[in-house]
């Protein structure tokens, strides 16, 4: 298959000037503290998507109609100021031509330029985090761009709204308080406190999900795995509610780690791509920047 393709998406609809999405692999991986292999990541969930039917049943749709497009592989310093910096860079110049941005990882830190990059075009932007880490240690391992703090450096950029956390240091937990961070816990998750979740969240959203936010007995491809956690309903149950109040203007999907003979988590994440672009495709209208 060709790594540049999303699945069986039609030739007409994979270029990039019909394209409404685009999708960039970044197998970034310098910071990993446990597990390694999400540099693999990209590339599994792109030959993943060739098993994922091109109707979606839930939203009635063929999400690829948008147009999706697959970037090349984006290539990097190893150095983490100036990683992050081109990923802004490349992000911004796709949302400028009025492009849905789906990152793929590699490791959480390229989130920080993710956002940076959105909030230049979206100044009311707001973080929607699902994950089972806080991501909120301002160092990790005397690194302050680990994966571990990703969240931390994205707070300079944007209010963050973690969904599906459990498992955080005591320092963390404090600066959640401090800062007002809004914050559901894993074991806080009910239909109550989910619709407060969402009557909080801003127009604008940048959405990113760690898939160690899963239960690992439906993700077990991570590197940092953490037991409970969100199944297939749960997570699709939120998405749907988020891309139905709030506009999705970019997201990423990071921290997979492919398993030998194990095509679970990539598959799954494959579709939680898929899915989310069919509520992108259903419920919303990207902008129009004057170019």
């Amino acid at each position: 298959m060709n790594p540049l393709v999303f699945g069986d998406t039609p030739e007409e609809f994979r270029g990039y000037e019909q394209a409404r999405a685009v999708i960039l692999p970044i197998p970034y991986e310098q910071s990993t503290s446990y597990l390694k292999g999400t540099a693999q990541g990209p590339q599994a969930i792109l030959n993943a998507a060739g098993q994922i039917e091109l109707f979606d049943e839930k939203v009635k749709v063929e999400p690829f109609r948008m147009g999706i497009h697959v970037l090349p592989f984006m290539k990097f310093s190893p150095e983490p100021e100036k990683f992050i910096s081109r990923v802004e860079t490349e992000v911004f110049s796709h949302l400028k031509h009025n492009k849905l941005v789906i990152i793929l990882g590699g490791e959480h830190t390229l989130t920080v330029g993710g956002v940076k990059a959105a909030k230049k075009l979206f100044p009311n932007l707001g973080v929607v985090q699902i994950d089972a880490h806080a991501d909120l240690r301002d160092s990790y391992q005397n690194n302050p761009f680990s994966h571990a703090c990703a969240m931390r450096r994205v707070l300079d950029y944007a209010p963050l709204f973690q969904i599906g956390i459990r498992s955080l240091s005591k320092e963390e937990f404090t600066l959640i308080q401090e800062k007002k961070i809004t914050t559901l816990f894993g074991h806080e998750l009910s239909a109550r406190n989910l619709d407060l979740f969402f009557a909080k969240l801003p127009e604008d959203i940048y959405l990113t999900i760690d898939l160690d936010g899963f239960d690992p007995a439906v993700v077990p491809g991570v590197g940092n795995p953490e037991p409970g956690g969100l199944n297939w309903e749960m997570t699709d149950h939120i998405l749907e509610q988020i891309s139905s109040r709030s506009k999705i203007r970019a997201f990423d999907i990071v921290e997979l780690r492919p398993l030998a003979d194990e095509a679970r988590s990539e598959i799954t994440a494959a579709r939680l791509l898929y899915r989310i672009l069919g509520y992108c495709a259903r419920d919303q209208v990207l902008p129009n920047f004057a170019l």
